[in-house]
């Protein structure tokens, strides 16, 4: 599967993501429909971030050469403890997501880097709606 990069290609991806989590988080997706996604995903990320290509190089994992979507190398937690992780430039983050700094001192906080607030949020809501709020999908308030 080909899959060119860049802002209007993210923005093509992005918007087919949201629109799918919208409509079809209580329908089961295909392993079919699945592999697509994440294996374009996965390409985007390969090539957009280069401290990610790295980490999937040394274990061999390349999007021309992957076969299933459950090779796709996760990267460890640790790992956004010690490198700014996002596939885009700094300039294309929407929000950083940061770490209490409980382990290692407020200074060396962990950070999630989101590219599209939009697309996080509409990956997470349905999700949460549909099995931690299943009794209430109407209340979703949460303190943290």
């Amino acid at each position: 599967m080909t899959f060119a990069t860049g802002s209007e290609t993210f923005s093509t991806l992005s918007a087919e993501l949201e629109a799918r989590f919208s409509t079809e988080y209580r329908n089961s997706w295909s392993d079919h429909d699945f592999a697509g996604y994440a294996h374009r995903a996965f390409a985007f990320q390969f090539e957009q971030n280069t401290a990610y290509r790295a980490f999937c190089t040394r274990r061999g994992v390349t999007p021309a050469h992957l076969d299933h979507w459950t090779r796709i190398p996760a990267v460890p937690t640790s790992a956004f403890k010690h490198l700014p992780l996002v596939s885009g430039t700094p300039e294309e983050i929407d929000v950083v997501f940061r770490t209490s700094g409980t382990t290692r001192g407020p200074q060396l906080r962990g950070e999630h880097r989101v590219r599209s607030l939009e697309l996080y949020r509409a990956a997470a809501l349905p999700n949460l709606a549909l099995h931690l709020f299943a009794d209430d999908p109407g209340r979703q308030t949460i303190l943290s």
